[in-house]
């Protein structure tokens, strides 16, 4: 990271060295004194570069660089109305190791008013009359999981 300073008559100074830099999740990124962003585990941080009373900050994302796909289970579920079913998200990276990544993804639901999702997998049910499905999919970059089918049930 860089930091430059404005200063009230317009002219600009690279100030990275002279400021405190910060995360605000140690545990996603951490920043050095000079700057350096290290990504710790999949997610998104703020890094913070303050000097004085004044302050700027920007948003890291840190990604699996080479994860190669995404496994969602359960595969198929089925719930009644208003339950919840918990989604794992697997990573398999390129060298063929494998990583839970719930936390990490983007979760969709195909038809929100059979389901719900949260970033951390969590299918609501929708309160329904009939039984209806919904496919369940996790998303990381470019990177979509296979596609698993909810049932929920009245």
């Amino acid at each position: 990271m860089a930091a430059t300073g404005t200063y009230s008559d317009g002219s600009a100074k690279n100030i990275t060295s002279s400021v405190t830099w910060t995360s605000s999740d140690t545990d996603i990124a951490t920043v050095s004194t000079t700057g350096l962003v290290t990504g710790v585990a999949a997610g998104t941080a703020s890094i913070t570069a303050t000097s004085g009373s004044i302050s700027g900050v920007t948003t890291v994302s840190v990604t699996y660089a080479n994860l190669q796909s995404i496994e969602v289970t359960p595969t198929t579920a089925s719930i009644t109305s208003e339950e919840t079913q918990q989604f794992v998200a697997t990573g398999t990276l390129e060298d063929g190791t494998t990583v839970v990544i719930t936390d990490a993804v983007t979760w969709t639901s195909s038809n929100t008013n059979v389901a719900t999702m949260s970033s951390t997998g969590l299918a609501t049910g929708q309160s329904l009359t009939s039984s209806s499905a919904t496919n369940i999919t996790a998303t990381s970059g470019s990177i979509t999981s296979n596609t698993a089918v909810l049932t929920v049930n009245p």
